[in-house]
């Protein structure tokens, strides 16, 4: 098969919605679209957390993280962490355990290697997202952490493909390769990522920010530059955006640049250590259920 015609197969199974994902994820999927139900309220929240122990103890965890609980005031029930975290925080949450369990590639895989830079790149995109937001451009800071996480789904999803279609090994680190991009957001399509994301995340693959940054496409595009860890994929031409430098140093010093990726590396160290353990859990809840 040619390169077009492995997109275009591609392209129309996630077109039609037979995007192909394992069970676990699949789970956590059908948890994040109820809550982005309009009339999900607080109790039909707690009532889909309660159906699955494993979300709901790294919940009741996360509310109690520095990130949530910067006063140290413990929550010990879920209807307390749902409210103080709020519905976005659990989105994120959920889509980062989405995005997680895509790395878990077998021995062997030579995809292996790639997503777990993935990952290593996309949660530092994610911790600088939402202190860029809070502190250069000025959105909302939990919907830039969304954006940033699911961002590269398209990417995951490739590589998890990649062992049964060799070719897209070569397809995902060849330069300029825009085919990609379409992919990305057709697949973040199917699965209802809001428009507001889906905007962000198409300025952010056309690399062009604004002088000064004030959206969140500039919010991912300054996290992605600043990010310690690079895109292991293909580099779009937009990446090299000439203007990034030059706008980061406009809004933000080099020693307050430091400041900040000093805060995300502690960020993306509760990030990983939540994520993990709800991911762990998961795992063995998913085992058990097969068996």
């Amino acid at each position: 098969m040619n390169e077009a015609d492995l997109w275009q197969s591609l392209l129309a199974e996630v077109a039609d919605g037979k995007a192909v994902f394992a069970p676990n994820v699949a789970l956590v999927l059908k948890i994040r679209s109820a809550l982005d139900a309009p009339d999900c309220h607080v109790d039909e929240a707690v009532r889909l957390l309660q159906a699955e122990p494993v979300l709901a103890v790294r919940v009741v965890a996360a509310a109690n993280s520095v990130l949530y609980n910067p006063y140290g005031r413990e929550v010990a029930d879920l209807r307390t962490a749902v409210s103080r975290m709020g519905f976005q925080a659990l989105r994120n949450l959920a889509m980062a355990l989405v995005v997680r369990e895509m790395t878990h590639l077998p021995a062997g895989n030579p995809a292996r290697e790639l997503s777990d830079r993935l990952w290593d790149y996309t949660v530092h995109v994610a911790a600088l997202a939402r202190l860029l937001a809070r502190e250069v451009t000025g959105v909302d800071g939990e919907g830039a952490a969304f954006a940033a996480i699911v961002h590269d789904l398209g990417g995951f999803y490739l590589l998890s493909r990649a062992a049964e279609r060799p070719e897209l090994l070569r397809a995902l680190t060849a330069d300029g390769a825009e085919a990609q991009v379409v992919f990305s957001l057709t697949l973040l399509r199917s699965l209802a990522v809001p428009e507001a994301a889906l905007v962000a995340i198409e300025a952010f693959w056309a690399g062009s920010p604004a002088l000064p940054p004030s959206t969140l496409g500039d919010t991912l595009l300054l996290a992605a530059h600043l990010s310690p860890t690079p895109r292991p994929l293909c580099r779009l031409a937009g990446w090299q955006h000439p203007d990034l430098p030059q706008s980061l140093e406009r809004v933000i010093s080099g020693e307050g640049q430091g400041e900040m990726l000093a805060a995300a590396g502690a960020e993306v160290h509760d990030l990983r250590a939540r994520v993990a353990d709800a991911d762990d859990e998961l795992r063995a809840m998913m085992a058990v259920m097969q068996y």
